[in-house]
């Protein structure tokens, strides 16, 4: 495997990882929602075979046969902005915000702190 192939195969890894985590995210704040349990949203089965999609319509979300006609009258506009919308630059921006506190900040990615001097 070349150096390419492993960066690339990191990046869908990060990419299937975040889709799983925003749609547990997602699933847990409608099942509160609606006071259920999560996984009379979505199983986790489902969210990750969904996390490996890339649909670029609501109509070939629904052909993957992944949601029942219920889930996906519900929930599959929903699903669908989570799983097509992902953009590992954005993502990757999301988890370098930095938390300033008065002359130091913490990066939430690596969980070091770090003096900022101006």
């Amino acid at each position: 495997m070349t150096l390419n192939n492993k960066r690339s195969t990191t990046r869908n890894i990060e990419k299937n990882q975040s889709k799983v985590h925003r749609l547990k995210k997602w699933r847990l704040k409608m099942a509160k929602k609606k006071n259920l349990l999560p996984f009379f949203i979505i199983s986790n089965q489902k969210i990750m075979k969904l996390s490996n999609l890339q649909p670029s319509s609501l109509e070939e979300l629904i052909s993957y046969n992944i949601l029942t006609n219920s889930q996906f009258e519900k929930f599959g506009k929903a699903i669908f902005d989570i799983i097509s919308s992902y953009d590992l630059t954005r993502n990757e921006i999301k988890e370098q915000k930095k938390l300033y506190l008065g002359q130091s900040y913490v990066s939430k990615r690596d969980f070091q702190m770090f003096n900022y001097h101006n």
